[in-house]
C-alpha cells in the first residue's frame, strides 16, 4: 500500500488509494492474505492466530486509524522524502536497527542502508521472522549486552 501512497501525484489522490487499499478506516491494511500488497510470509500470518497478540493488534489498528486514513496518508508523505528533517549523521544514542528477513513489506536492503547511515548503528537481521513477528524480538535485543 505504502508505494501506491508515495506514488500518488497529489494528496487527494494517495487518500484514494489509501481508502481504496486499506479501507476507510484502515481495517484492510493488514487482511492477510487479502488487498494488493504483498503477502504476509508464514512468520507473520502465525501472529494472526494468536489470541492475545490478535485483541493487542486489533485495538493498536483502531486506535491507528481513529480518523480514518488521513494521519496514515500524511504521515507517510511525509517520510516520502527521506530524512531530511534532521542531520541521521548526528544520531549519537545507541542504534539497533532490528528487520526480520523474510519481510515481504520492506526489503532488508532499507535497513542494512539504515544501519549504514546512522553512526555506530547495529543491523540484527532475524532468519524466520518477517514485518510484523519481529516485534517478537524486541524484548530479547533490547535485554542483550
Amino acid at each position: 500500500m505504502t508505494t501506491g501512497v508515495w506514488d500518488a501525484p497529489d494528496r487527494d489522490a494517495a487518500l484514494a488509494y489509501a481508502v481504496e487499499v486499506a479501507g476507510e478506516d484502515g481495517s484492510k491494511m493488514f487482511d492477510p492474505g487479502e488487498g494488493d500488497g504483498p503477502q504476509l510470509p508464514p512468520a507473520d500470518m502465525a501472529l494472526f492466530a494468536d489470541p492475545a497478540w490478535l485483541a493487542g493488534f486489533g485495538d493498536a489498528m483502531s486506535q491507528m486509524f481513529a480518523h480514518g486514513v488521513v494521519g496514515y496518508v500524511d504521515d507517510r508523505l511525509a517520510d516520502g522524502v527521506g530524512w531530511g528533517s534532521f542531520d541521521v549523521g548526528a544520531v549519537r544514542a545507541p542504534t539497533i536497527v532490528l528487520h526480520g528477513r523474510e519481510d515481504s513489506i520492506v526489503d532488508v536492503a532499507q535497513a542494512s542502508h539504515t544501519a549504514s547511515i546512522v553512526p555506530g548503528a547495529r543491523l540484527e537481521v532475524v532468519d524466520g521472522l518477517a514485518h510484523l513477528s519481529i516485534v517478537l524480538r524486541i524484548p530479547e535485543t533490547l535485554t542483550a549486552p
